[in-house]
């Protein structure tokens, strides 16, 4: 179900949360519990559901950390087909109780019940869906992350291994001109996504260039160890244009969530996506300007920080991670910004001070650099720019106003 609601006008449009505690109290009794996965916070308190609640957070429009997959799973069989527990009721919610939800009930589905990715992802379309109106499950990292738990499930006997990773090269085929590189991950046990790295143009390498559309293929090596704590990696794209009187605009934005414990062997992987297969803005499928044609990620773990994750067994106790605070979206800035809030180029992991300039949708920290920013612009449709044209007017702008930061390749 999508988020219940406690005060106006949210109960206007939503369920209100004690007419749906009145509901399942009349119809279940008290064998009903829910399951959250609200990295922006309920809203209600544990209390006005009788406690009967598990939390697991992690941000909106993006797969959970692979890591909490199996705790959720325990708690909801143990639910459901624990002794005594035949009446057992399972309410799921996110926000709207699609994405998130889906890809929980779907792992359920394929965990519990033995069911393929393929035939849990067309029912919970069936059952969640108008006629039309798309995939219940419709984001491919998603929808990617559900494929990845039939095989914990099917080939890998419910174990998982989670590692340290570190970030080798990411190798772009026709990247575009003022695109911005992000290695991003989870922290605080999923529930924020944290910027790790941004590529500079000194850590770039060009193998070849096409001035036709204005693109190269590059390979970007990290000039100090990019690591992250879990396999859990996120690639964020930002391509900008510069507008006029010192400002830019957002043309393009796209990011992609993989595991590395299932696109890679023991010691190291090679990830690789086009364009055309990436996430889009807060959920969708809209990307933009193309940034790029195809990427590749290659990394190498370290398995001297490997521990086994496994779905505890019935009476075995279940780890939870904590609730989230009910707080704002930081959603990502699409709009114009200033030329001095770009300027500054970020530091990676040198251990400087590093300035997050892009947020990819869900739910980042915004720091002290994005306060000021003016929201104006939306996404455009995709399309390629007169490369003549393109050149003259970035030529005419760049007269008159300070180059851009060194973080882009312009």
């Amino acid at each position: 179900m999508s988020m219940p609601a406690i005060e106006f006008p949210q109960k206007a449009y939503r369920n209100p949360l004690d007419q749906v505690v009145k509901f399942l109290d009349s119809k279940h009794g008290r064998n009903w519990r829910i399951w959250e996965f609200r990295a922006e916070g309920t809203g209600y308190k544990d209390e006005d559901v009788f406690g009967r609640i598990f939390h697991a957070p992690f941000p909106d429009h993006h797969p959970p950390p692979f890591a909490l997959v199996p705790a959720v799973l325990a708690s909801m069989r143990n639910h459901l087909k624990g002794k005594g527990r035949e009446n057992g009721v399972a309410v799921i919610h996110c926000k709207a109780g699609k994405g998130r939800s889906g890809t929980m009930s779907c792992a359920y589905l394929i965990g519990e019940e033995g069911w393929s990715a393929e035939d849990a992802l067309k029912h919970y379309t069936i059952v969640r869906m108008r006629p039309g109106f798309g995939e219940g499950v419709s984001i491919p990292s998603q929808r990617r992350w559900v494929r990845y738990i039939e095989r914990w499930a099917r080939e890998l006997n419910k174990q998982y291994l989670e590692r340290t990773i570190r970030i080798e090269e990411v190798h772009v085929h026709g990247l575009r001109d003022g695109v911005r590189v992000a290695i991003q991950g989870f922290v605080d046990e999923g529930k924020e996504i944290k910027t790790y790295h941004t590529f500079t143009q000194q850590e770039q390498i060009t193998l070849n260039s096409n001035e036709t559309n204005s693109s190269r293929s590059v390979i970007l090596k990290p000039k100090h160890p990019v690591i992250l704590p879990t396999n859990d990696i996120n690639i964020d794209f930002e391509g900008r244009n510069i507008a006029a009187y010192g400002w830019s605009i957002v043309s393009s934005i796209a990011h992609v969530w993989f595991n590395a414990y299932f696109e890679g062997d023991e010691h190291s992987g090679l990830f690789e996506i086009e364009w055309e297969a990436m996430d889009g803005i807060k959920g969708t499928l809209r990307k933009g300007v193309r940034a790029f044609d195809r990427i590749k990620v290659v990394w190498s773990v370290d398995r001297s920080t490997e521990r086994i994750v496994r779905e505890p067994s019935e009476g075995e106790p279940i780890p939870q991670p904590r609730k989230a605070e009910t707080k704002p979206l930081h959603e990502p800035d699409l709009g114009l910004k200033r030329e001095d809030d770009i300027s500054s180029p970020a530091s990676g992991s040198n251990g400087g001070s590093e300035v997050s300039l892009v947020n990819s949708p869900g739910l980042l920290k915004a720091d002290d650099s994005q306060e000021n920013h003016v929201t104006m612009a939306i996404l455009p449709v995709e399309c390629e720019e007169d490369p003549v044209k393109r050149r003259d007017r970035i030529g005419s702008i760049k007269g008159k106003q300070a180059s851009y930061g060194e973080e882009y390749s312009q």
